[in-house]
């Protein structure tokens, strides 16, 4: 399941651009905000017979990458972070990051790229914190790294709401607090050596992860119509 997604990423960046460029769509529909798309099926965030569909297959694509790579970074971490497993699956989930970057960059410009790209990888560092926690055992350091992860999921939501009028920053902070549960799920499971339950979790992250890329998708489409006509 999970190397079947798994490195993918390599031709994201040139694709994620192309998407952007070249995507055109005749986009019809009331106001949008990200929370009313949250509960909203596929079809209605976007029609599938368009290009714009291009942008929601390119934001699922790097969302759901980056849901298994950070799960098995998670998991290589928890067997034993400094080794050559956890620098190659940590390296992998970066470049990640990066493309995720740069498509935000492609669309808000690069200060925005920047700082998402900081408080994108500072959340993946709380989950290894919290990896490196529950290995030690160590209650202390476990809480503070949840306290990181939803100071984090605020300044996502902060900075998405900011470049986006349509964008409800209580959703995302919801959405994203949501899934730093799942993904600890993941580890927690992974160290109770309930292997079933740790694939479990990393799937309902990898399905909610895509809840959250259809909506961003659509209020994407509804800010910059001229891009997508």
């Amino acid at each position: 399941m999970v190397n079947a997604r798994k490195f993918r990423w390599k031709n994201l960046i040139l694709f994620v651009l192309l998407a952007v460029l070249a995507v055109s769509t005749s986009y019809r529909s009331s106001p949008l905000n990200l929370s009313a798309q949250m509960t909203s099926s596929p079809s209605a965030v976007l029609d599938t017979n368009t290009k714009a569909s291009g942008l929601r297959v390119v934001l699922n694509s790097l969302n759901k990458q980056h849901v298994d790579l950070a799960a098995e970074a998670m998991r290589d971490g928890y067997d034993g972070f400094g080794s050559e497993a956890f620098k190659a699956s940590t390296h992998t989930l970066d470049n990640n990051s990066v493309a995720m970057a740069n498509l935000m960059g492609s669309l808000y410009g690069t200060d925005t790229s920047n700082k998402f790209l900081e408080v994108w990888r500072k959340h993946i560092d709380s989950y290894m914190n919290y990896t490196l926690a529950i290995k030690n055992n160590d209650g202390s350091e476990r809480s503070r790294a949840m306290s990181d992860l939803s100071n984090q999921a605020e300044q996502l939501a902060s900075l998405l709401s900011a470049v986006n009028p349509d964008i409800q920053k209580d959703a995302v902070k919801q959405m994203m607090v949501e899934r730093a549960q799942l993904m600890l799920a993941v580890i927690n499971a992974r160290a109770a050596g309930d292997w079933q339950a740790s694939y479990d979790m990393q799937d309902a992250a990898y399905n909610q992860i895509g809840q959250f890329a259809d909506g961003l998708a659509a209020v994407i489409v509804r800010q910059f119509p001229e891009k997508f006509q």
